[in-house]
């Protein structure tokens, strides 16, 4: 199982590796990416047991991203070490377009008890 966790140390996109957040400073867990690198809690979870999409419903990261202060530093699939280590994932770099990861955001605008305005227009001619 993968579980879905808030990444929170910041790093530099091209330049991070396993070993190196910025292609020189380490990780804050030392000389690796580590549980020191991303919060405790969990996000959502899935189990890698089958090629393809997996869909979770992370709108409680994306709320802490928006209105609760949180950087977006990404996302970390933190496996639980019961699915046998053997999870693949592909990057942005991959070969095949169809590989390479998503991600669809859907959203609701919340409806607000105000009532509607009611706006006429009219025009007279002026000769």
């Amino acid at each position: 199982m993968d579980n879905v966790r808030r990444v929170t140390t910041p790093w530099v996109e091209g330049a991070a590796t396993w070993n190196t957040r910025d292609g020189t400073t380490p990780w804050a867990g030392g000389s690796f990416f580590t549980a020191a690198d991303y919060a405790a809690t969990n996000y959502g979870s899935f189990t890698p047991n089958s090629n393809g999409a997996k869909t979770l419903d992370v709108a409680a990261l994306v709320n802490d991203w928006v209105n609760n202060g949180f950087p977006n530093r990404g996302i970390a699939l933190v496996s639980t070490g019961i699915d046998n280590g053997n999870a693949q994932c592909a990057s942005k770099e991959n070969g095949t377009a169809a590989d390479r990861p998503t991600l669809a955001v859907s959203w609701t605008l919340p409806v607000t008890g105000a009532t509607a305005t009611r706006v006429e227009l009219s025009s007279t001619p002026y000769w």
